[in-house]
């Protein structure tokens, strides 16, 4: 009786032991997906130089999203930080159709020599006598404005989707 007892407590133990191997090599994979996308949304680049950025749209066929913010100075460049530039896993498919570029100004007496190039062609926007920031323009690979917008409190998707021109992306 005892042998028929240590032979079924084996066999129970030998069972037990091949449904969780599977199991435990699965959470091993699902950790391994997570740090690899992870990895992924982390790779968003964000250009500081316009040329290069409408090189490398050309050469890749997206759209360019430019912004000029100033998020120590401004709340609504806070908030557009917060909610788009810091959101990775949108950017992170943003990404398959657009290049970015962002300009940021702590005093825009004092820009860079590239911010000053930009600024040329993609002037940031005024109201009044007020710089509106962040402006954000939509361009195609070839630096042409598509369109330009302020910002919203929205969140990334929501506001990546209010550009019109937005819609001719996914067909493409």
């Amino acid at each position: 009786m005892w042998k028929k007892l240590i032979i079924c407590l084996l066999a129970m133990a030998a069972l037990y032991c091949s449904l969780e191997a599977p199991a435990a090599e699965s959470k091993r994979e699902q950790i391994k997906k997570k740090a690899n996308q992870k990895k992924k949304t982390e790779d968003v680049v964000w250009e500081k130089d316009i040329k290069s950025a409408i090189a490398k749209a050309k050469k890749s066929k997206k759209y360019i999203l430019l912004v000029h913010i100033a998020p120590t100075v401004n709340n609504n460049s806070k908030l557009f930080y917060k909610n788009i530039i810091e959101n990775k896993k949108v950017l992170y498919k943003a990404s398959k159709a657009l290049v970015f570029v962002k300009f940021e100004y702590e005093n825009l007496k004092k820009v860079s020599k590239e911010a000053a190039a930009a600024i040329k062609t993609y002037p940031i926007a005024k109201r009044g006598n007020s710089y509106v920031m962040p402006t954000v323009y939509l361009l195609d690979s070839a630096g042409n404005v598509l369109e330009q917008k302020g910002f919203e409190d929205k969140d990334a998707a929501t506001y990546l989707k209010s550009f019109k021109s937005m819609k001719n992306l996914k067909k493409k």
